[in-house]
């Protein structure tokens, strides 16, 4: 027997919950009612939505010291799209997480969680419980329930490795060589909510090393562009607990901007080297930009001081663009400004430069090379 939440409004949304909720216990299972209507009063409206979300939140943490959640479920429109989005972030990974709302396509991009979320675009609004309405939540709950208690099976220790597609020319010989080791490797994209959500996997105890050899999303973090939705904890989950850990500078040559025909590319750009992808633009990173990110690594090294954990700096591009001669994209220069302030957090000998581009087959093998002696250095 699972017990599931049923968080939304049960002001506006009552016969939709009720139903979901009847669902649930039809099944022989239990629903657990999270109401987040935001009480009408003097209070701003933005202001009462907050308080309700608070309320929520505070309920659920009770609620997990007393009950195992197997999952949750949700259903409402553009408020308690954003509302439930909210209760969820606080909810585990790999439990179950559904919204269905009419504003998902338009809206749920502004919220971004990290969170293994489902998202139902429903196909008409709810308010009024009718045929169309009754179909979309009950296959809600049936989704619910078919995965409610899924867990992964890692049966082989487990090494993280971020990546993106212009970085990622390490990924297979890291792969293979991992693999001839006996151990897991997991890609993790480093576009902010992956790398966020690689961070509440390190938290649980899953990884035993970490490639972290691109920080792209820590780039677009520092400079306001698309893929940096992250906190300290994308770094202070591994080294907080000293997991092993090599570090590269994958990709922090280009800020992301997302704009259908380039109009929307800040004019804080203006003059700087730009290359189109698709709906993407890749703006040419500066020197000040680059040791933004050392030293936003660095204060979280300089927090955690982790023994096992080093850099290794390619000399010959961080990425598909920034080869030499490859556009516009390379500089020797902040190549050489990333090292040295990185060195001001680390001991010499644990900051390398290598005379490789970072897709060089060779820097896969390289990197995990230095990992594992890492991982046996903690060892002993």
């Amino acid at each position: 027997m699972y017990k599931f939440l049923v968080i939304g409004t049960w002001n506006t949304k009552h016969e939709e919950l009720e139903f979901l909720c009847s669902e649930i216990e039809r099944q022989g299972h239990v629903a657990i009612r999270v109401d987040m209507s935001a009480q009408k009063g003097s209070a701003p409206k933005h202001q009462a939505i907050r308080e309700a979300i608070t309320k929520a939140r505070e309920f659920l943490a009770q609620l997990a010291t007393e009950h195992q959640i197997s999952g949750s479920i949700s259903a409402g429109g553009g408020t308690n799209l954003f509302m439930a989005i909210e209760v969820m972030r606080d909810i585990p990974l790999f439990a179950p997480k559904i919204v269905m709302s009419t504003m998902v396509v338009n809206s749920v991009h502004s919220f971004r969680s990290y969170k293994d979320i489902i998202y139902v675009q429903a196909p008409c609004d709810f308010g009024v419980l009718n045929p169309i309405s009754k179909m979309v939540l009950a296959n809600g709950v049936k989704m619910l329930i078919a995965i409610a208690g899924s867990k992964p099976e890692l049966d082989k220790p487990c090494i993280a490795i971020t990546s993106i597609g212009r970085s990622g020319g390490y990924v297979g010989p890291a792969r293979r060589f991992w693999g001839e080791q006996g151990y897991q490797p997991i890609l993790f994209h480093a576009i902010g909510e992956n790398t966020m959500a690689m961070a509440e996997i390190i938290s649980s105890g899953s990884i035993v090393g970490v490639l972290d050899l691109t920080l792209k999303d820590v780039l677009d973090h520092v400079t306001g562009g698309a893929f940096g939705k992250i906190g300290r904890r994308r770094l202070m989950a591994y080294m907080s607990r000293d997991i092993p850990a090599v570090i590269a500078p994958g990709s922090v040559d280009a800020i992301t901007v997302v704009s259908s025909d380039g109009s929307g590319i800040p004019r804080r750009f203006k003059g700087r080297h730009i290359r189109r992808l698709d709906f993407r633009w890749s703006i040419k990173a500066t020197q000040g930009d680059v040791m933004r990110v050392a030293r936003w690594v660095g204060s979280i090294l300089e927090e955690t001081k982790p023994k096992n954990c080093m850099f290794l700096i390619p000399l010959q591009g961080w990425s598909s663009i920034s080869e030499p001669d490859t556009g516009g994209f390379y500089d020797a220069g902040a190549i050489e400004a990333f090292g040295t302030t990185i060195r001001n957090y680390l001991p010499e000998d644990r900051v390398h430069f290598v005379d490789l581009s970072i897709n060089d087959p060779e820097f896969g093998t390289l990197a995990s090379q230095h990992l594992l002696r890492l991982m046996n250095q903690a060892k002993s």
